[in-house]
């Protein structure tokens, strides 16, 4: 039998869609990840969901694991309330960056994302490294930034220009020591 579908898929979703696990499991959307546990959305409930045993122990690492913003197969318990994950769709982009330490891993961010809004502040706080580096891993995961500048109400118009030439790359950065 099959189950409703709750969600109006994009095309790219819809192409993604294994027709045996659609029939056997809902589709949902990881919505939020708190260390082992996950919040998913089946298009009318939030439940609170964890991974089936043989999804978890079948992860290589933590980049096969779900993330916020992933579409996951799951089966949905007690009035929506709780739900088992069991399987992921491919993902289109995934946002991620080094994990601290010495271990090369990966701290998962979000996952298919089409647009990332990189916020800074004009003022004293702008730092065009910080803004580089969130640049180069949007770049790295093929989602278009869109920079937005935050307090420009509090520097002058000629401030704002140089800032401008800055990021485009216009205007040679000043090393102060």
């Amino acid at each position: 039998m099959d189950k409703p579908d709750r969600f109006q898929h994009n095309d790219w979703v819809q192409s993604q869609l294994d027709a045996n696990m659609s029939i056997a499991h809902e589709i949902a959307r990881v919505v939020s990840v708190h260390r082992d546990r996950y919040a998913v959305f089946n298009g009318s409930e939030e439940a609170f969901a964890e991974l089936s045993g043989n999804f978890l122990y079948s992860a290589n690492s933590a980049t096969d694991l779900p993330t916020t913003g992933d579409w996951v197969y799951a089966d949905f318990y007690d009035e929506n309330t709780h739900a088992i994950i069991h399987s992921m769709l491919p993902r289109k982009t995934l946002l991620k960056r080094k994990s601290a330490g010495k271990q090369v891993d990966f701290q998962l961010i979000a996952a298919n994302i089409d647009v990332a809004f990189i916020v800074q502040s004009a003022d004293y706080n702008f730092n065009l490294r910080r803004l580089e580096r969130y640049l180069v891993m949007v770049n790295e995961s093929e989602i278009a930034p869109v920079i937005l500048l935050s307090k420009c109400d509090l520097i002058s118009q000629a401030e704002i220009r140089e800032l401008e030439g800055k990021i485009k790359g216009d205007i040679p950065l000043r090393v102060e020591s």
